[in-house]
């Protein structure tokens, strides 16, 4: 695939018409350029500058797997001038004589000049007959027919158009458009390619962003974030790309296409190429959406874990200064039921209030666990802080435990020593 303004072709060169390719190819499978009689005027008149740079781009868009085994030319010269006829064979031996060996001319078709004048011109320009007058060597094979029908015992009819008895229906100034429009197609690829690694380099760098280290809001973070992602975006244009190669591809798969504008291994080529750009461009705008994503997720995972690692220092505050204070009132000696039951009770409400710091705690430790599971090695301090917490809460769950198994049992004796002294000593006696 070759875009047309690597040709330095521009689009009035092209609407041109002068020759044309459309994926068709002789019999021995040479690609097969057709010069339209009804464009001669244009090729006689435009200068020869010109008309190879044309041809140049005609060898570009044939697929690459073709290109070696060199080109066929096609053109009806019965009514053609002098003048048409010096432009076409000496572009023709120009091209042969400059291009590489995968780009040569392998013969030339012409139907027959009706005049005999122009014969003799087209066979000495050509080499046909050399003499000592006219040295010119042979380059290329050159068939001069006198009808279609020894033209179709060569190329058959599906690679003619309906001018040379085919069966193409054949309109210049809608292929033109069709050449034009595959060839912004590919030039919008070849931009997007070439963008791709930087656009990938730069969301790489926003995924490795420093975070500040006292970062408590995230909106203005994640708002750069965007900003920089939007604008990565705004300069490949993928969507507008992707929607343009699926459009294309809609069209190489219409009959109408099929008939008027490509056939053979240009159509295939055309298809694969633009399909497998669609894919590769899609696969590219998920590549980057995903690391945009990372990219938010690490700034708002940052600044949850730093709400964790505070929430996490205010339940250890909790139980340095309430809880642990409340378990050493649990542990101070007991001497009768009634002291037992009031620390009880206590232990009730500390039981409650724990209940709550619990479900905190728990909260945290899920999310953190979550976080674990990503790349977070650098918010290890805020880590060890909620690690701290989890010790000291079950720590302090465990000595809650203890106070209330302690207090418990305390609370059975003492229930029933007082059984026994109401056995022993009764209330009449007393």
């Amino acid at each position: 695939m070759a875009a047309i303004m690597d040709g330095g072709v521009d689009e009035a060169l092209l609407a041109t018409g002068a020759v044309f390719h459309t994926g068709g190819c002789d019999k021995t499978g040479h690609p097969l350029m057709i010069f339209p009689t009804s464009q001669q005027s244009a090729l006689t008149n435009m200068p020869a500058s010109d008309l190879i740079l044309l041809l140049s781009y005609m060898r570009r868009i044939v697929p690459a797997q073709q290109q070696p085994t060199g080109f066929t030319y096609l053109a009806n010269l019965q009514s053609a001038g002098q003048k048409t006829i010096t432009q076409l064979i000496t572009c023709l031996n120009t091209i042969q004589m400059t291009a590489d060996t995968e780009a040569q001319v392998h013969c030339l078709y012409v139907i027959k000049p009706k005049a005999s004048k122009n014969v003799k011109i087209l066979e000495k320009l050509a080499g046909l007959k050399p003499s000592k007058k006219n040295p010119v060597k042979n380059l290329y094979q050159v068939h001069m027919l006198k009808d279609f029908a020894s033209l179709h015992r060569s190329i058959d009819k599906v690679a003619l158009t309906e001018e040379f008895g085919g069966h193409q229906q054949f309109n210049i100034a809608s292929w033109v458009q069709f050449r034009l429009q595959v060839d912004k197609i590919t030039t919008e690829v070849e931009r997007c390619q070439s963008l791709l690694e930087e656009a990938r380099d730069q969301m790489n760098i926003l995924c490795e962003l420093e975070i500040p280290a006292g970062l408590d809001e995230s909106q203005p973070l994640l708002d750069s974030i965007n900003s920089k992602y939007n604008a990565v975006m705004g300069q490949l244009q993928l969507e507008h790309v992707i929607d343009n190669c699926g459009s294309i591809l809609d069209e190489l798969n219409s009959p109408k296409v099929q008939t008027k504008y490509a056939q053979g291994d240009l159509l295939r080529e055309l298809i694969k190429y633009t399909r497998t750009s669609q894919r590769e461009l899609t696969e590219a705008r998920e590549q980057l959406q995903l690391l945009w994503k990372q990219a938010l997720a690490r700034v708002v995972q940052a600044c949850q874990l730093r709400v964790h690692q505070k929430n996490a220092k205010k339940i250890l505050k909790w139980i340095g200064r309430n809880g642990m204070a409340s378990i050493k009132e649990l542990t101070q000696p007991v001497s009768n039921r009634e002291q037992v039951v009031l620390l009880l009770d206590k232990v009730k409400v500390l039981t409650a209030s724990i209940q709550d710091v619990q479900k905190e705690a728990d909260y945290i430790q899920t999310d953190v666990e979550y976080m674990a599971l990503q790349d977070l090695s650098e918010f290890s301090s805020s880590l060890k802080a909620i690690e701290t917490m989890r010790a000291e809460l079950d720590l302090f769950n465990i000595s809650l435990s203890n106070s209330q198994d302690r207090l418990g049992s305390a609370c059975t004796v003492f229930t029933n020593v007082a059984k026994v002294r109401s056995v022993q000593y009764p209330r009449c006696l007393l």
